[in-house]
């Protein structure tokens, strides 16, 4: 569910209210931006602030490819697929990581 809310918040609202105020360009990047400050913020309670600084802005990369595909594909479903399989590789590697 929170890799479907977080696809319904920042691509589905977000990147396409945007789109329709800015560039495209602009709207992807925005948004993009968006979404790693977001991160930034939630990952530096777990992460020393350089980690943070680093994790989130992979995430950021990512929301920028998410927002691509939701234009090219005018559909959430792969993009939430693509979400979830990445969030899996998260856990995983941070499982690992852990234990």
């Amino acid at each position: 569910p929170h890799a479907l809310l977080e696809e319904y918040y920042w691509r589905w609202y977000v990147f396409r209210r945007l789109r329709r105020l800015a560039p495209r360009l602009a709207a992807h990047l925005v948004a993009a931006l968006a979404f790693a400050l977001h991160h930034y913020v939630v990952l530096a309670g777990y992460f020393p602030l350089p980690s943070a600084l680093l994790f989130g802005t992979f995430v950021g990369v990512g929301g920028l490819i998410w927002s691509w595909q939701l234009e090219c594909r005018k559909s959430l479903l792969g993009v939430w697929l693509s979400h979830l399989l990445v969030d899996a590789a998260a856990m995983t590697l941070g499982y690992f990581i852990l234990f």
